[in-house]
């Protein structure tokens, strides 16, 4: 099997557990719990490019203003969705905060077509469709308007249409890292 399907689906499933983990912490505040996420990122982030050996690129790239100041929206536009996503499982919301997740890829087919024109197929116009009315169904069924389930999609689709932006000179570990670097400070004042 794939080595990139199995960390894949690692992923999703351990994200898929976190609603279980932030009510458990209920007590704390979405904007504490996401403080600490960002710092606690920068720690798991500086042990896996000290392992890899991957710190010849972060100073050159720290003194690059333009390329910084490219990255810094991307950073910022990573807080609202997941500090929205931790504030409605806390708030007990959380099917509302998981139809947002299924929401999500159609907000980014959207985005697709109108920022960068893309063009469906018909087979992927079906499963739009197919996915379009699942999330009607599972609207109608919990009975209230999605408008928590829409904020985070077009957050997070909002966070992937800065992702491409024109970064493509970092990596995926770098450009998080940057980020990172961008958002801990912060983070640190609220822990």
């Amino acid at each position: 099997m794939n080595p990139g399907v199995v960390y894949a689906f690692a992923a999703f499933a351990i994200w898929g557990f976190f609603p279980i983990y932030f009510k458990a912490l209920y007590s704390i505040s979405a904007i504490e719990m996401l403080a600490h996420r960002m710092a606690w990122s920068m720690v798991f982030l500086l042990i896996v490019l000290t392992v890899l050996r991957k710190w010849q690129w972060l100073l050159p790239t720290l003194r690059d203003r333009r390329l910084c100041s490219r990255v810094s929206p991307r950073a910022r536009c990573c807080c609202p969705p997941t500090g929205a996503s931790i504030w409605a499982v806390n708030a007990g919301h959380i099917v509302e905060a998981s139809l947002g997740y299924l929401i999500n890829p159609l907000i980014n087919v959207l985005f697709g077509m109108a920022f960068l024109h893309e063009r469906l197929q018909p087979m992927q116009w079906l499963a739009v469709i197919v996915a379009g009315v699942g999330v009607i169904w599972l609207t109608w069924v919990n009975g209230v308007p999605p408008w928590i389930s829409l904020a985070l999609a077009l957050t997070f689709g909002g966070y992937g249409r800065f992702l491409l932006s024109k970064t493509a000179s970092l990596g995926a570990l770098e450009g998080l890292m940057l980020e990172t670097v961008i958002l801990c400070p912060v983070a640190c004042c609220i822990c």
